[in-house]
């Protein structure tokens, strides 16, 4: 899986390249050439949504994600580590949900042809990608509630 989640990053700074290209072709053809473009705008915030999912992963997965920790932090480590193994059952739920209701979006979209409103591009191709990176995120969950697990049942 780490290899995975560490290719996935890769692919996020590929993706990162993209954004900034987009907004830079927009830049220089509203500045320079009076030409400014409708879709740049919609293309960068579906490339950033890709983004942020298919990095989710590899964040959790180094443990380098956002959080209050303040509580945690302060608790022995058994009960930290059955926090943070219950944190990570809840996590896979929510995420699992979130798959499911996007693999049935996916469908609806491929089924009705869904096109990005400026760019033309099909809709399904972003939210494949952005499935896929929760998808992965998912499976990062149960790694991290089995280590958390071990540790807190030790």
């Amino acid at each position: 899986m780490r290899s995975i989640n560490n290719l996935m990053l890769k692919v996020t700074y590929v993706l990162l390249v993209g954004i900034i290209a987009v907004i830079m072709y927009e830049i220089i053809g509203r500045s320079f050439f009076h030409s400014p473009t409708s879709w740049y705008l919609e293309v960068a915030s579906l490339l950033g949504a890709c983004v942020a999912t298919l990095a989710a992963a590899y964040v959790l997965q180094e443990e380098a994600h956002l959080g209050v920790d303040f509580v945690i932090d302060r608790m022995p480590p058994k009960w930290r580590n059955g926090m943070l193994c219950i944190q990570s059952i809840f996590g896979f739920m929510i995420t699992g949900i979130i798959v499911t209701m996007m693999v049935k979006e996916i469908a609806w979209s491929i089924n009705l042809n869904r096109l990005t409103d400026n760019a033309m591009i099909p809709v399904c191709s972003f939210q494949i990608v952005s499935t896929l990176g929760l998808l992965l995120l998912a499976v990062q969950f149960v790694i991290r509630m089995k280590k958390y697990y071990v540790k807190w049942t030790k």
